[in-house]
């Protein structure tokens, strides 16, 4: 599946939860994000696009990993995570789509 594939489905998906959590994503755009850095952003939710590890992750700039018990956790493809405000990450490896 490319890239444009997976957009559009992951885009039926974000519907999809839309529709049945009130939860809305992406109205603000999307970006891609692989291994490195991404700070002073706002994100709502991210939507994995493969296996993906985070050595950081902040919500309203308080890191969650370690409060959640994630630390230590691979995210698989396709997992949606919601965030409220996604402040900023480190992926060292994997990468992710960010929904605004």
């Amino acid at each position: 599946m490319d890239n444009f594939q997976q957009v559009n489905e992951q885009a039926k998906r974000l519907r999809a939860i839309s529709a049945h959590t009130g939860l809305s994503v992406g109205s603000g755009g999307f970006k891609r994000h692989s291994t490195g850095t991404v700070t002073n952003v706002r994100y709502n939710a991210l939507v994995v696009q493969e296996d993906t590890v985070f050595t950081e992750f902040l919500v309203n700039g308080v890191s969650e990993l370690a409060n959640n018990g994630m630390s230590t956790i691979t995210f698989k493809q396709g997992a949606f995570l919601p965030g409220g405000v996604i402040t900023g990450f480190a992926i060292s490896s994997g990468s992710v789509i960010a929904y605004k």
